[in-house]
């Protein structure tokens, strides 16, 4: 936390690490996750910039199209069900306006659309997590370019 008042920019998305090889859009609570696949996608050679979209609507459609544009790879990380999820429709943003700069398909790492189990266990299953992240990102990094 920085010292004294400070403001976050409302509708502006976050770099919050540069990369070149790959964008890695973090909705939420898959910051954290995605931080920890950044770390070992580093120690293996793939240079990942994180973004945060901090907020949805208004969504920084510019930022993350343009970071797309840069790195030509996009993996969308979201808690939510795949289905009519955050990531579903930043995917579909991508897909329309960097089609042409994308390398391989735009891929998101989502909960699958089943119901949600109770038992802690059962749901730490089904929830994306760092390693799924990582995996993901590696998928798309086989592409060819």
């Amino acid at each position: 936390m920085p010292d004294g008042d400070y403001t976050v920019p409302f509708g502006k998305a976050s770099t919050v690490r540069p990369g070149s090889d790959l964008t890695l859009i973090a909705i939420g609570s898959m910051l954290k996750p995605a931080l920890e696949a950044v770390k070992k996608l580093a120690a293996v050679g793939v240079d990942v910039e994180l973004i945060d979209p901090r907020t949805l609507v208004p969504l920084d459609e510019e930022s993350l199209v343009e970071s797309v544009r840069k790195t030509g790879r996009a993996v969308i990380a979201d808690e939510a069900r795949d289905c009519c999820s955050a990531a579903s429709q930043i995917a579909a943003i991508l897909a329309d306006k960097a089609f042409r700069d994308l390398k391989a398909p735009v891929k998101r790492v989502t909960t699958p659309n089943v119901c949600m189990p109770y038992a802690p266990t059962a749901e730490k299953r089904v929830m994306p997590n760092a390693e799924s992240i990582e995996r993901t990102c590696l998928s798309i990094m086989s592409s060819p370019a």
